[in-house]
This record gives C-alpha cells, structure tokens and sequence, in this order.
C-alpha cells in the first residue's frame, strides 16, 4: 500500500482513485494554463435561398478564373461579414466559405445531406464564447437559408493547454488509462513529441508539445 502524507497506509493504486494524487500532481507541477473549445461543427437542415445559390456559383466562377481581377472578386459579404468562396467543393458540397472564425459547406441543395454544414474556429469561441458564437453564426444563416433550421452538433474538439515538469516520454503506453484500441506515440529522434489516442474513433485525443507546432 502506498503511504499518505501523514504516514499511515493508504488504498492501493486504481483507475478510479489513484493514491496521493494532490500529491503527485505538486511533485510533476502540473499547471492547466487555458482550456476550452477549438472547433465545434453544426449541420442546418432547412431550404436554402436560391438567390443566395446563385450568388455562390457566379463567386465560385470568379475563383476559377485564371485572371487575378475576377479572382479577387471570389468573396462575399454575408450579416456584414467578408467570406471566401473557394474555387472548389468538398465533398458534396459545392461551394465552401471561409474565413478565420468560420468554414461553411453548402451544398447545391439536392440530396438527403443537411445543406449547410459549419466549422466554428477557436478564434470566434475564444473571443465570443460558445453562446454568443453560435448566434452570431444564426444571424449569418438567416442570410442563407428560408425560414427556421433544424440544427445539430456533430462534432466538438476541446482542448488544455498545460505546463508541466514531468517527462511525459517515459510514461509507458499501458500506463495511460482509457479504453481505446488504438494508440500512438511521436518522436523527433530522441525526443517526446506526443501522442494519440483511439484515433479513427468517435471519441479521441491527442497531445503534443506546443512548442514543436508554433515552430513548425
């Protein structure tokens, strides 16, 4: 058994209560420095406006252009904000905008596919917050889309920044706790750089040096 700080014997290790964890968190002087939402994606089930279908594929003409006029004429302005219409789709969707607080998909309105399709970045949710960011987001797509929207989240990336002394590289696999199948550690020769786990499945995470990304 291990010992508490007062001596006497406490519970052996476990998944759910591991032993002297103020403890051990004081010693590895690990610091949360921010956390919070990156990306949050929303799909919109609704009609979307024809004028506004129009007004994308004449914009996307423009980003294909091989004149560099008419390409800087592929953006439009939509609840008084600057989008980027990309000369080409994704997917099923035809048209795609995007600036540094939004990824929108559209699609050309035929199928089964939810026709709008949004990625709010971690700018928009970090300065706004998650409530203020999604009305905003609703504000836009009145401009888009006939009357009221069916909308669903689909997918959320949290994230923690932390500071910490411990040396993560020598933490094995089989110490991580979780119950994913697939894992993954990174190198850079002989250093730790991070690691991932249940990639490819519906709940997942990561973590790699900050560091290491700003650099490259």
């Amino acid at each position: 058994p291990e010992a508490t700080a007062g001596g006497a014997a406490g519970a052996p290790a476990s998944n759910t209560a591991p032993p002297n964890y103020m403890e051990i968190m004081q010693v590895l002087d690990f610091k949360t420095v921010h956390l919070g939402i990156d990306s949050l994606y929303l799909s919109f089930k609704g009609t979307l406006k024809k004028e506004m279908l129009k007004e994308l594929e004449m914009r996307k003409e423009y980003a294909q252009s091989d004149d560099e006029n008419e390409q800087a004429l592929a953006s439009v302005v939509i609840d008084e904000h600057l989008l980027e219409v990309k000369d080409k789709g994704m997917g099923r969707y035809a048209y795609i905008l995007e600036d540094n607080w939004y990824q929108i998909k559209i699609s050309s309105g035929k199928g089964r596919i939810p026709p709008v399709y949004v990625q709010l970045k971690s700018e928009l949710l970090n300065c706004f917050g998650l409530y203020n960011a999604i009305n905003q987001l609703r504000g836009l797509l009145k401009e888009i889309m006939e009357g009221p929207t069916e909308e669903l989240i689909s997918r959320a990336d949290l994230f923690v920044d932390f500071a910490t002394n411990a040396d993560l590289g020598s933490v094995n696999r089989t110490q991580w706790i979780h119950r994913a199948k697939n894992t993954g550690d990174y190198w850079k020769g002989k250093e730790f750089t991070g690691l991932s786990i249940g990639q490819g499945g519906q709940i997942s995470a990561r973590m790699g040096s900050k560091a290491d990304r700003m650099a490259a």
